[in-house]
């Protein structure tokens, strides 16, 4: 079984635990189908896609460099790296833009100037906690200094705060680090 992203992918919403879901119907190269359930429910969402929403190639290229971002530093295992694709995918194109939180991490020497879409960067705490983010923006020009991130781990946190993995955050471009450079450490994903 090998799924090839196509327009029989489409976007869907599914109740569970009385809350409403998206998800995304996949289709096998053998016809079998699978329903993709997202990190996001109705309420994360600041546009609902259609019921039966084709997976368009704007999703596609989307999903080929998050996934093409997780292989670049290490990940192996294609089923991780396309489950956190496809959460980065939604979470890229329907989930709401948070307010910006630069203030709880640091900047040193080794920050990145030009991020790249689907690039994983590392984000350190002003209390020294370490996260890692899939960075959700494509073209990002040298005056828009708020990069879209979507946390990688499984869970971070940072200066009294909590979030889980495929959680959005915003911080300048000036708080990103190539990943895991400062101390050499692997997440727990890799």
């Amino acid at each position: 079984m090998i799924l090839i992203p196509g327009h029989d992918w489409n976007w869907r919403y599914k109740l569970i635990n009385n809350k409403q879901h998206l998800t995304l119907k996949l289709v096998a190269d053998d016809g079998s189908a699978y329903d993709f359930i997202t990190h996001y429910c109705i309420e994360d969402l600041r546009e609902l896609p259609s019921e039966n929403q084709s997976f368009s190639v704007e999703d596609g290229t989307l999903l080929t460099a998050f996934q093409q971002g997780l292989y670049e530093i290490g990940v192996k295992n294609d089923l991780t790296c396309l489950e956190i694709g496809l959460n980065a995918v939604a979470c890229a194109r329907f989930c709401r833009i948070p307010s910006p939180v630069g203030r709880y991490f640091t900047t040193n020497s080794s920050t990145i100037s030009n991020p790249k879409l689907g690039q994983v960067v590392s984000l350190y705490s002003v209390d020294g906690a370490i996260g890692d983010f899939i960075v959700l923006d494509s073209n990002i020009e040298n005056d828009n200094d708020v990069v879209r991130l979507m946390l990688a781990n499984p869970n971070f946190e940072y200066a009294g705060h909590f979030i889980k993995i495929g959680q959005m955050i915003r911080v300048s471009k000036s708080r990103l680090n190539y990943y895991r450079l400062a101390n050499q450490v692997k997440a727990d994903y890799a």
